[in-house]
């Protein structure tokens, strides 16, 4: 234990060193964008910029976004219309979720990478998917307000995961209205639910119908050790997806996707419930919503399932929701031979 201790310590020593050298090597690049914050009204000092391996070189400071950016429109659901990032701009960094200017580089919101936390990567490979799909729908995406990098140059970190999105049976005029509560199998211990299951508890959905639109819903449920820190408070990260069906169009007219943070007393009074219980008690289990992405517009029935997949990325159990069964990367009489 004090081994591996010392080599957690040794690690972070290291990523503090790494750190030093990046900022003074990029000092003239920091002091060139002070001048331009300045230029907007905004004054940064040296604590207000960091180095992250897996980022770059960022500049920090609270709505820095809407401070230097201020032709940037944000929609209701504080989220931008990706056609206008695409005028406005440019150019995208398609696999990464960067969106290069002349003196920095918008990111895509946190809440995008991976576990949830703003020093790691973008989980693949939903950005990619987002930001590449030409689509007849109006695209629209959240941003990382508080922070740009600002190495525009520097070299980009990419991963890959071995899962992409699963195939769907296309008759969705066929699929009963209710609540659906997919779990991993309960014998499993933490530590094999936590490898092959990405920490996922359990996953929500629910299909309703009203006139001639049938609306899902979905909430992916991780185990309590999956918590961010928000404004000095804890939450539980959720993620959901919501997108409506016009059976006229026989299309998806609308999706988007959000993380709904939920305190600790609501997590566990909803997380072994289902989707009609959360309707039903809203005012009494309600999480704090950020959107982070939608479309508006025709989208077709494999473009709503890849960015489902993908926007619930590691997670199996969409996959068994879809096709019925785990990947083929799961055998679950692999994985209960191995705890015997």
């Amino acid at each position: 234990m004090e081994e591996m201790e010392d080599i957690v310590e040794q690690y972070k020593r290291q990523l503090l060193e790494e750190e030093k050298e990046e900022l003074a090597k990029n000092s003239g690049t920091i002091a060139e964008f002070k001048v331009y914050c300045k230029s907007k009204g905004v004054s940064l000092g040296d604590d207000d910029f960091r180095y992250f391996q897996k980022i770059g070189v960022v500049a920090i400071s609270p709505n820095l976004i809407t401070n230097i950016c201020q032709d940037i429109i944000f929609d209701k659901d504080k989220l931008v219309k990706f056609d206008d990032l695409v005028k406005d701009f440019g150019k995208l960094r398609l696999e990464s979720g960067y969106v290069p200017t002349e003196n920095y580089m918008l990111l895509a919101s946190p809440f995008f990478r991976r576990g949830f936390h703003e020093e790691n990567n973008y989980a693949p490979r939903f950005l990619e998917l987002f930001l590449g799909r030409k689509m007849r729908s109006i695209k629209s995406i959240a941003l990382d307000l508080d922070r740009v990098r600002i190495d525009v140059d520097g070299p980009m970190c990419f991963e890959f995961d071995t899962w992409y999105g699963p195939k769907f049976n296309d008759a969705i005029e066929n699929i009963s209205d209710g609540a659906v509560k997919i779990r991993p199998p309960l014998d499993l211990q933490e530590r094999f639910i936590s490898f092959y299951f990405a920490d996922a508890y359990s996953l929500d959905v629910l299909w309703s119908t009203k006139d001639r639109i049938r609306t899902f819903q979905l909430e992916e449920f991780k185990t309590e050790a999956v918590k961010i820190e928000n404004s000095n408070n804890t939450y539980f990260p959720v993620r959901y997806i919501h997108a409506e069906y016009d059976s006229d169009m026989n299309k998806f007219r609308h999706l988007d996707g959000a993380i709904h943070l939920y305190k600790e007393q609501q997590y566990f009074d909803r997380r072994d419930k289902d989707l009609n219980y959360y309707r039903n008690n809203f005012n009494t289990i309600k999480p704090y919503s950020i959107k982070l992405f939608k479309f508006n517009g025709e989208i077709e029935n494999e473009d709503f399932i890849e960015f489902t997949a993908q926007f619930l990325t590691q997670n199996p159990l969409i996959h068994e929701y879809f096709t019925g069964k785990y990947p083929d990367y799961i055998s679950i009489d692999f994985i209960r031979s191995t705890i015997k």
